[in-house]
């Protein structure tokens, strides 16, 4: 079954189309082109990650890398959730390396890509995301 789009991601891609200074129409076209659609509401979460990260350098950022491995992909979602929530100043990549090697090396500021972590120490640093998160939140 093929995964729906979500809330998050429609309110991503208006944002991008909007910083993009897509017209409307212009817009609907690009969404039949892609999906056969008229609405982004009957994308896919697929094409909708596509749509973001085509949108992404004209709306002035750069998209994640997309990664095979699970465990980094979990890495860049809880990083970006702690952008949403307000957990980290800025969700950027230098900001996640410098993070990362927080993380892993006792505090000191050793920046570290996520493509090249362990599933071991993915899982700490995904720890440690989901703490900031949850204190972000309130809870």
């Amino acid at each position: 079954m093929t995964a729906l789009i979500t809330t998050d991601q429609i309110r991503a891609l208006q944002a991008s189309r909007r910083k993009a200074g897509i017209s409307d129409d212009d817009w609907r076209a690009k969404l039949r082109l892609v999906s056969g659609q008229d609405s982004t509401k009957g994308l896919t979460a697929r094409q909708a990650n596509a749509l973001l990260d085509e949108l992404a350098p004209a709306a002035g950022r750069k998209p994640f890398r997309k990664s095979d491995k699970a465990h980094v992909r979990l890495v860049y979602a809880l990083w970006t959730e702690a952008g949403k929530v307000g957990a980290i100043e800025t969700a950027s990549k230098p900001a996640l390396r410098a993070f990362i090697g927080r993380q892993l090396n006792g505090g000191a500021d050793v920046a570290r890509d996520p493509e090249f972590l362990s599933p071991a120490e993915a899982n700490k640093v995904s720890e440690g995301l989901k703490a900031m998160i949850k204190r972000a939140k309130g809870e």
